[in-house]
């Protein structure tokens, strides 16, 4: 069925200090008619319309904004995480503050994870900083050479990742959700689709499909990390393939293939280390009855699968009479000792 309207209610939403700080949105309420919003052409998720794609706004609500400016993200993250890899393999230069803003950032673009247009504003400024300090870090440690940055046909548009400045780029036009917009149109998935051909269809795909499990690998690594679990090695992997879907190596299919199983491989890594997390803080998870009923009152829905938001989010509501719910990837929370009590 075709979504009529887009709702955003009015709410004043803080969430847990992290990374970034404590972060606060007060979203006033605005109802947008689908024929307002503009043509969003987005496949990042296994939900989207007709399971091929939404093309005038996303089922979860997203705009094609946002859709651009994720894109702008992930293209600016081949790059940071193509220096990011140089430092550590080259020279062995820590860089934990990049490593973790490139676990936060890639996980930011997941599915129905935030959808307002000012943070990625926020991110990709942040992209750019952080490439600029680990040059600066490298130049103060007295090393020469930089990762090297191919021409590639589907960035004909703008430079290679590795020598992407945003504020290059803007040449002098003001850092907001417009103008990176339209700078973001030169990098995105419709863009990169168009200029690939139907011929290329396989190895876009691939692009895509290293892409988005990469997404779902650095949004559990992230999560170990917001519970103090922590492998650099990892880290390393993570910014290994992004440098890598910025180089030539990734014209070839077979390469990429090959990547995307290297990453399946890792990914067994990561559930250990968020296990670990999980485990080492509530306990291991033992089988226990969940209530599927209603429950009249106040009530709090809580979706996604970090169990650290969940912890946060009942200790904030302890004693206030409001139920909390949980929803989908949430489930296994019942099971944890220390959730449960």
């Amino acid at each position: 069925k075709c979504y009529k309207l887009q709702l955003v209610l009015h709410m004043k939403l803080i969430l847990p200090k992290r990374a970034f700080g404590a972060q606060t949105f007060d979203t006033p309420c605005r109802v947008v008619p689908l024929s307002d919003t503009p043509l969003v052409s987005c496949t990042q998720c296994e939900q989207t319309l007709h399971n091929t794609g939404c093309t005038k706004i996303g089922v979860c609500g997203k705009t094609s904004q946002v859709a651009i400016l994720q894109d702008l993200l992930i293209y600016q993250l081949k790059g940071l995480g193509a220096w990011a890899n140089f430092a550590h393999t080259k020279t062995n230069l820590p860089t934990p503050e990049v490593d973790s803003f490139v676990k936060a950032a890639i996980f930011s673009t997941l599915t129905n994870v935030n959808f307002d247009p000012e943070r990625f504003v926020e991110y990709v400024v942040k992209a750019d900083d952080y490439l600029n300090l680990i040059r600066n870090k490298l130049a103060q440690a007295g090393v020469h050479g930089r990762p090297s940055a191919a021409a590639l046909p589907w960035f004909d548009l703008q430079n290679s990742p590795m020598d992407f400045s945003l504020r290059r780029a803007l040449d002098g036009k003001p850092i907001n959700a417009e103008t990176l917009e339209k700078l973001g149109e030169e990098v995105s998935l419709q863009h990169r689709r168009e200029v690939m051909g139907p011929q290329n269809a396989t190895l876009l795909g691939l692009h895509e499909l290293l892409t988005y499990g990469l997404k779902g690998v650095a949004a559990y690594a992230h999560h170990a990390e917001m519970l103090g679990k922590v492998d650099p090695t990892l880290d390393d992997t993570f910014e290994e393939v992004l440098a890598f879907l910025a180089s030539e190596a990734a014209a070839d299919p077979n390469n990429v293939l090959g990547m995307c199983m290297r990453l399946g491989e890792v990914n067994f890594r990561v559930m250990a280390l968020l296990d670990e997390g999980h485990t080492s803080r509530y306990g291991h998870p033992t089988p226990t009855q969940v209530r599927i009923t209603p429950v009249k009152g106040k009530a709090i829905l809580i979706s996604g699968h970090d169990m650290h938001d969940l912890e946060d989010l009942l200790k904030q509501t302890e004693g206030k009479g409001i139920n909390v719910f949980t929803h989908g990837e949430m489930l296994p929370g019942h099971g944890y000792p220390e959730l449960h009590k």
